[in-house]
């Protein structure tokens, strides 16, 4: 499987070629309000218990998804250096950069 993250807030799995779930889809599991500028995403857990984690200075948060693309939760973040900086974001999250 493959997930895209896109800079205007698209975000899109992909398995054996075919979409899994779409921002549009997002939306309809619960999402309340759209990414608007997303930079990095990173998969945590293993199986059925995994979770997605969508940082969004855009919206100043950072939205959990399941891998099957339900909206779990969402945090506001006021500081985006003190705490990427703290988490070790440079070796740990894959980053839109175009």
């Amino acid at each position: 499987s493959v997930i895209l993250l896109y800079g205007n807030g698209r975000l899109r799995r992909y398995v054996s070629g075919r979409a899994l779930w779409t921002e549009a889809d997002l939306a309809q599991a619960g999402l309340p309000a759209p990414l608007i500028a997303p930079t990095a995403l990173k998969i945590v857990g293993r199986g059925l218990n995994s979770s997605l984690f969508v940082l969004d200075p855009g919206s100043s948060r950072v939205v959990q998804f399941s891998l099957g693309g339900v909206f779990l939760a969402q945090a506001q973040v006021r500081s985006w250096h003190t705490h990427l900086g703290e988490a070790g974001a440079e070796d740990t999250l894959a980053r839109d950069e175009g």
